[in-house]
């Protein structure tokens, strides 16, 4: 059997009609060739199976731009990059007025590179302008607006709050409350992943009583021992503090095992120093839980590992990767929610 021919430049143009050196601008993404040509091209190379890969070291077609509100920094783009090697994709990482404004630091087309990736909230305008200036696919990573029609990454965060009330339940805590992240109500872009695991949460509780031969009049969606389905920090903070001597005891004389489930990592670990502060033991007396998207669990200082439900950086932008790409070929598809899924890590606190 003879070897796959490699495809080259040469016969996508001979297969489009153009001329090698158009070929060879929109792929690079140089100005001089059209957003609907280059469009043409990138389609015809990846149904010819063209490896766009091998000459991202040197063109734009390896290349996709991250794109927030205020810019990343070049430790994200660092860390992005490390991530995304084995992707053979390049990172940029832009201020949202980068793009959008004309006289910005960057004034040329994405039409040749792989899409832009839009980290964190922007506003329904932002994405839009992002949308017609690009040319390309935009996908949004770690928030959703239902008024945009473009592709959104998240962590799949009402199934994973699912997961850990199943899992403290298997470790026999009797008390779950969860606790809101902190900046809950100050980011509305970030509402939506904050609420998912809020409603996962209540709704795998709500689901037990059910399972326990309850009638749904009788079935309630929070802990029997709290009138709120959700703590805020403050809130938990003052729980501690009414009890401060311990947990509470049933008539047998057995602790019934009480946990945090914070919505975030930042709100465990603040959580952790709290009931050091007061000296609650952990896991013994309360333990914590918490729910990370792309970092580690460990804490920074202690030996602590905090147990949690986590979604890995790299999953998340590998799939971002595969969207981007995926769209490229696709363009006239509708743009769809694509949730990652993530695991339990077991540490020390739960």
């Amino acid at each position: 059997m003879r070897p796959k021919k490699k495809i080259s430049q040469s016969d996508i143009a001979k297969a489009l009609g153009i001329s090698n050196v158009s070929v060879s601008n929109a792929l690079a993404g140089r100005k001089g060739v059209s957003q609907d040509l280059t469009q043409k091209v990138w389609q015809k190379a990846e149904k010819m199976g063209y490896d766009t890969g091998e000459d991202a070291s040197d063109c734009q077609s390896g290349l996709f731009f991250v794109v927030s509100r205020s810019g990343l920094g070049a430790d994200t783009e660092e860390r992005f990059q490390k991530i995304l090697r084995d992707q053979k994709v390049r990172v940029k990482c832009l201020a949202c007025g980068e793009l959008l404004d004309p006289a910005g630091g960057w004034g040329g087309s994405l039409a040749g590179c792989l899409g832009v990736l839009a980290d964190g909230p922007l506003s329904a305008q932002e994405l839009l302008a992002l949308k017609e200036k690009s040319g390309g696919p935009v996908v949004g990573l770690g928030f959703f607006d239902s008024r945009v029609p473009i592709d959104y990454v998240m962590d799949d965060g009402f199934h994973g709050a699912q997961s850990v009330v199943q899992y403290l339940r298997s470790q026999k805590y009797e008390t779950i409350l969860y606790v809101m992240p902190e900046e809950a109500g100050q980011s509305a872009g970030y509402a939506a992943a904050w609420v998912d695991r809020l409603l996962g949460c209540r709704s795998e509780l709500y689901l037990e009583t059910l399972h326990r031969g309850a009638t749904m009049h009788e079935a309630q969606p929070f802990d029997i021992e709290e009138s709120r389905t959700a703590l805020t920090f403050r809130e938990a903070c003052g729980y501690l503090e009414n009890r401060r001597t311990g947990v509470r005891k049933q008539e047998s004389g057995q602790r019934a095992r009480t946990v945090f489930f914070c919505g975030d990592m930042r709100t465990a670990r603040a959580l952790l120093r709290e009931l050091k502060d007061r000296q609650i033991r952990v896991p013994e007396d309360i333990a914590v839980a918490g729910y990370a998207v792309g970092e580690d669990c460990a804490l920074q200082a202690g030996r602590e590992q905090i147990t949690a439900y986590t979604d890995s950086e790299k999953n998340l932008l590998d799939l971002c990767c595969a969207v981007l790409r995926h769209r490229r070929r696709c363009p006239e598809a509708e743009g769809n929610l694509h949730l990652a899924a993530g695991d339990i890590t077991e540490g020390s606190t739960a």
